[in-house]
């Protein structure tokens, strides 16, 4: 389950996250020239999301994001919002900043100095999650063929880590410029999260009614 927003949107009236319907894993994009509106306001709608994902039932078992300031910091917001209703000791949720999700490979070289400083600044971020991709060293450039396999090795290896589990869904939260290499992996049709999210909140509630 693969949800998916542009940060251009994000400041819209309407929640641009998508789903992908044969995975567990939800998909959030960046875009730098989304200046629209303060940031502030964009963390506190995808805090309001995260809540409500919780409402509706949706059990998110990891949040995984890429190494960019603003990306980690509604990756957090995310899980204030999901996490808002549960004591501290269920809060359990970590970012895993994976660099494997970088939207340029200069971003990748700096994605463990980046997890560091956001570890000191007291976020909660998962200190053994290591990146699902392993970069050349001294590889200064990338191509957008090289960046698409960059893309599809971190998918394959996170897939290929939790092939096991079951019952998990996940976060993402990557830049808008990765979105081709994920649509071409996806080959689905996508679907609004608001709309996946008021259907489970639908879907409980007519379920309450049939037990009254």
């Amino acid at each position: 389950m693969i949800k998916n927003v542009d940060r251009k949107q994000l400041y819209s009236n309407k929640y641009p996250f998508k789903k992908h319907t044969d995975r567990n894993l939800l998909l959030a994009e960046d875009n730098e020239d989304a200046n629209i509106w303060p940031s502030y306001l964009a963390e506190k709608r995808i805090q309001f999301l995260g809540s409500t994902t919780r409402d509706a039932g949706i059990n998110v078992t990891d949040v995984i994001c890429a190494p960019s300031l603003q990306l980690i910091n509604l990756a957090n917001s995310f899980i204030e919002g999901y996490e808002s209703k549960l004591e501290k000791k269920d809060k359990v949720l970590e970012i895993k900043i994976d660099g494997g999700f970088s939207e340029s490979i200069q971003y990748y070289y700096v994605h463990e100095k980046l997890k560091a400083n956001f570890i000191k600044c007291g976020y909660p971020i998962d200190r053994a999650h290591e990146t699902s991709y392993k970069c050349p060293e001294n590889c200064n450039n990338e191509s957008p063929m090289k960046m698409n396999e960059r893309v599809t090795e971190t998918l394959k290896s996170i897939r290929a880590k939790y092939s096991d589990s079951t019952g998990r869904t996940m976060v993402v939260f990557m830049d808008k410029c990765l979105e081709p290499a994920i649509r071409f992996l996806i080959k689905q049709p996508l679907i609004a999260l608001e709309l996946y999210v008021v259907k489970k909140l639908y879907e409980e509630d007519e379920r309450k009614k049939i037990e009254k």
